[in-house]
Parts: C-alpha cells; sequence; structure tokens
C-alpha cells in the first residue's frame, strides 16, 4: 500500500501533465497523411537532390523529418553522385540503401 501511494504522488494531475509540442503535433499529422495517402507531393529540384544526397554521404539525419519528406516526391530519378559511375540517374532510396543508410528515407 505504501508503495502504491508512492506512485500516486509521483503521477501529476491530469491538467499538470505537459502538452504536447506544436512539432510533435505537426509530425503526428505528417505521418498520419502519409499513411491515409492524403498528402500532395512536389518533385524535388535537382538542388535539393544533391543536398538529401550530400545528407546521406555524411550522415546528416537533420533534412529527413517526416514532415519535410511527406511533403517531397522521393521516388524519382536523379543524377546519380560521381561515387556511382554505374548508373546515370538513382533514387534517394536506392542511394541510401546502397550506402546502408535507408533508414535516413524510410519515413
Amino acid at each position: 500500500q505504501a508503495q502504491a501511494t508512492f506512485l500516486r504522488s509521483r503521477i501529476p494531475p491530469p491538467d499538470k501533465m505537459p502538452r504536447e509540442t506544436t512539432r510533435r503535433k505537426e509530425q503526428k499529422a505528417a505521418a498520419f497523411a502519409v499513411k491515409t495517402g492524403q498528402t500532395s507531393r512536389r518533385p524535388l529540384s535537382e538542388d535539393e537532390a544533391q543536398a538529401l544526397f550530400h545528407g546521406i554521404d555524411v550522415k546528416d539525419a537533420a533534412g529527413f523529418g517526416i514532415r519535410r519528406l511527406s511533403t517531397l516526391e522521393l521516388d524519382g530519378l536523379h543524377a546519380a553522385p560521381s561515387c556511382i559511375p554505374w548508373e546515370r540517374r538513382i533514387s534517394l532510396l536506392y542511394y541510401a540503401a546502397w550506402r546502408r543508410r535507408d533508414h535516413f528515407v524510410n519515413a
């Protein structure tokens, strides 16, 4: 009984619970929109694609958040980086999988 009282004293009342941040709400909304197919996606520009290829190279996951990726068409073909001479055009997922960093673009 003493342990139950201790646990109850550590749980804040509902009006004192921490609020969900705006960023987290936007992440959940973006994930739901992707799951239900309600997003409108735009194609990547070549500059954006090259920046994402570079992010994959340097293991920079910051540019691969669900809020950003949910608005981009990631299946398109782009000019391959110079480290892949056997392909002229590749997708971001192909490149990330080849670099064993496909978890970056799996969002």
